[in-house]
C-alpha cells in the first residue's frame, strides 16, 4: 500500500487572507478530517488552534511547509455550510474568514499561545488525582492565577500543552480568562415597595394626616407611588426608584427618609434594558409588506 503525504489547508482565527497549508504527520492521516481543530505553528513562535477546511496531496510550491503538531478532536466542531456562511460574512463585510471565525466560535475552542487560563473556581481539585503535568499547572495558577499558554510550556517542559490544556477544560479543572468575565453586566436598579405595616388603609391614611401636617415632599413621593403602583387593586405595579424621581423634584431625599421610617422597602434587582410595550393589534391582523413576505 502507498504511504500518503497529506497536507491540510487550516483557517486561522486571524486578519490574514485566504488558507494556510500545513503537512499532516503521517500517524495523523487516519484521524485528520475536514472541520476539525489542528494545533498549528504560525510565524516562529505563535501557536494556534485552526480548522481544517481541505485535505489534498499536493505540497505548496512558493513555501516550505510545516507539520501540524496534533488534532484536538475526534470529530468535526462546524460545517460545510457555516464555513460558507463565515465566506459570505466576510465577503460582505469585507474582512477575512478568520476575523469572522475569531468571533463565531467560542473563546474556549481558540486556544493560542497568548490565551490565558485559570483555576476553575467552581472545581474542588484533588491533588492526588492528578498527573504530574496537571499538578504542576495547577500548583503555579493557585500561586499567579492566570497563564498564558507559553508560559505553561515552559512550566511543564514541552512544547505541544494546547492537547493537555484541552483535556483539563474538558475536565472542568480549568478556563479561559474570557469564560469568567461576564460580558453582559444585568441592569440593577432599585425598586420600591410599601413595608407590611402601611399596607392597612387605616395605617396609610394615618401615614398620608402626619406627612401632610410635616413632610410635604414625602407625601407627595408616597403618593406618586401608590398612583404609579396601583394600590389597592387587585394587581400592585412594581415601581422603580428612578419612576419616583423622574416625577418628583428631590425625590430621592425623601425615598431615603421613608425608607429610614420603614415605610418603604428597597430592593435592588435586575432590571430588563428593554421597554415594555402593550400590543396595539392582535397577530393575526398583522399585515406583512412584499419585503418582509419575500
Amino acid at each position: 500500500m502507498d504511504r500518503k503525504t497529506l497536507f491540510a489547508d487550516v483557517i486561522l482565527p486571524l486578519p490574514v487572507p485566504g488558507v494556510f497549508t500545513y503537512r499532516v504527520p503521517f500517524d495523523l492521516n487516519d484521524e485528520i478530517s475536514l472541520w476539525k481543530r489542528v494545533v498549528v505553528q504560525f510565524g516562529k513562535k505563535k501557536i494556534y488552534t485552526a480548522i481544517v477546511v481541505n485535505i489534498h496531496e499536493i505540497p505548496p510550491k512558493n513555501y516550505s511547509v510545516k507539520y501540524l503538531l496534533s488534532i484536538l478532536d475526534e470529530s468535526p466542531v462546524m460545517t460545510p455550510v457555516q464555513y460558507n456562511f463565515w465566506k459570505w460574512m466576510a465577503d460582505y463585510y469585507m474582512c477575512e474568514p478568520g476575523e469572522v471565525m475569531n468571533v463565531a466560535i467560542p473563546s474556549a475552542l481558540k486556544l493560542a499561545s497568548e490565551s490565558r487560563i485559570v483555576l476553575n473556581p467552581e472545581f474542588k481539585v484533588d491533588m492526588n488525582l492528578l498527573s504530574e503535568k496537571e499538578y504542576l499547572i495547577a500548583e503555579a495558577l493557585d500561586i499567579q492565577k492566570k497563564l498564558t499558554l507559553s508560559e505553561i510550556e515552559k512550566i511543564v517542559g514541552q512544547k505541544k500543552v494546547i492537547p493537555l490544556i484541552k483535556t483539563m477544560m474538558e475536565n472542568g479543572m480549568v478556563l479561559m480568562e474570557e469564560e469568567l468575565k461576564e460580558k453582559f453586566k444585568p441592569k440593577l436598579e432599585n425598586f420600591i415597595k410599601l413595608t407590611d405595616e402601611y399596607r392597612s388603609d387605616d395605617k396609610l391614611q394615618e401615614l398620608f394626616n402626619e406627612l401632610e401636617k410635616r413632610a410635604f415632599r414625602q407625601l407627595e413621593v408616597l403618593m406618586t407611588w401608590v398612583s404609579l403602583s396601583g394600590f389597592g387593586s387587585e394587581k400592585i405595579r412594581e415601581v422603580k426608584q428612578s419612576e419616583l424621581e423622574s416625577r418628583v423634584k428631590g425625590a430621592a431625599s425623601a425615598i431615603k427618609s421613608l425608607a429610614d421610617k420603614g415605610v418603604f422597602s428597597i430592593e435592588k434587582r435586575i432590571s430588563s434594558r428593554l421597554e415594555s410595550f402593550n400590543s396595539t393589534e392582535q397577530p393575526e391582523n398583522i399585515e406583512l409588506n412584499d419585503e418582509q413576505t419575500n
